[in-house]
């Protein structure tokens, strides 16, 4: 590496550190941060004050070549534009070479909206109270994925139906309905604090296997009180032994008695591609490809559809703007069949 990558590198640290500073969201973080990795591979040795739109454009290509997205595309251009802004508040560099560079505008995605219909068929299909628990809610709720990931069961209020939600417009209530607390209640059981939706790994197994010279061989992890793996510990038992296969599970049963072989429950989130994972194979069981975000946009549309107006779906989806919940607007197809017929004179 040389004096410029090293250069690169320390003002990349900096800026990690500066968003962090800013308050930006940890998920936002993330993505900023490997955006930046990325050009920085892509200039190479040439600094990033000598950076201009060429070789932004430049790169946005490459992006766009190596098949990555329209959205990802868009989301690198974000990422460069708060980066150079950064170095030009810092007087580093006099002008933002990315934000002189415009992309076509993305022709928005909008979900099919779920019957509800559908929805009865989506629930009759979960298969635990894990599952029930997560469909109620998010179509209960309308909240965000990452609202679900980071929400703790001591920031629930039962009684009143609602919890205190930190997510990316801040912090926020979130209201949920009745069948929505019950499933949660089912799901939860005594527990009574971490987040709500934990990760569901299968107890660790004590699973010896036999190696060429004919020994028994087992490995398994430790955790700390934080759920955090801290070590993974070997052992062995000879081939003079001559143990059986349940002999050598009691065996190292016996070995790792003392070590904590349990990661704590409610200690780490469910993640985002696992709450994806768990909607799309519950959509399979009943023939439709759906994600978390179909169940927020139908409970807007829903809403919609039975006369809620648009200023209060605005404060339950937790829109900044009302530009964002006007979408809905334009696929309610049951409200503008009922105005239409309604309010055209002619019968």
């Amino acid at each position: 590496m040389n004096s410029t990558q090293s250069f690169n590198l320390e003002l990349s640290k900096r800026y990690q550190r500066w968003l962090v500073a800013q308050h930006y969201a940890a998920q936002t973080q993330y993505h900023y941060k490997r955006a930046i990795s990325r050009f920085l591979s892509f200039a190479k040795t040439k600094s990033v004050l000598r950076i201009n739109h060429f070789d932004v454009q430049e790169y946005l290509a490459l992006c766009a070549a190596s098949g990555q997205s329209p959205k990802a595309v868009r989301g690198a251009l974000y990422a460069l534009r708060v980066f150079f802004d950064f170095l030009n508040l810092g007087g580093l560099v006099k002008w933002v070479p990315p934000r002189t560079v415009k992309l076509r505008p993305i022709k928005r995605h909008i979900p099919r909206v779920l019957s509800y219909a559908e929805i009865r068929r989506l629930l009759r299909a979960t298969k635990t109270h894990h599952e029930r628990a997560l469909l109620e809610f998010l179509y209960g709720s309308g909240c965000r994925t990452s609202e679900l990931r980071n929400l703790r069961v001591q920031d629930i209020d039962f009684e009143k139906r609602r919890a205190l939600i930190r997510g990316k417009t801040g912090e926020r209530l979130l209201l949920f309905t009745p069948t929505a607390a019950r499933s949660l209640k089912r799901y939860l059981g005594h527990r009574s604090v971490g987040y709500l939706f934990v990760e569901q790994r299968p107890p660790q197994r004590i699973l010896p296997q036999r190696t060429h010279y004919g020994q028994w061989r087992c490995t398994w992890k430790l955790y700390d009180d934080k759920g955090n793996h801290t070590l993974t510990k070997c052992s062995f038992i000879g081939k003079k032994e001559n143990l059986s296969y349940r002999q050598a599970v009691e065996r190292f049963c016996e070995l790792a008695k003392n070590d904590q072989l349990l990661r704590p429950v409610g200690l780490r989130p469910l993640s985002d591609s696992a709450i994806q994972i768990v909607v799309h194979k519950i959509g399979l069981r009943v023939g439709l490809k759906i994600n978390p975000y179909s169940f927020r946009h139908t409970f807007a549309t829903h809403l919609l559809d039975n006369g809620a107006d648009v200023k209060i779906i605005q404060e339950l989806l937790g829109h900044a703007s009302i530009r964002s919940t006007q979408v809905y607007l334009h696929v309610s197809k049951k409200q503008v069949q009922q105005v239409f017929e309604k309010c055209h004179p002619r019968k």
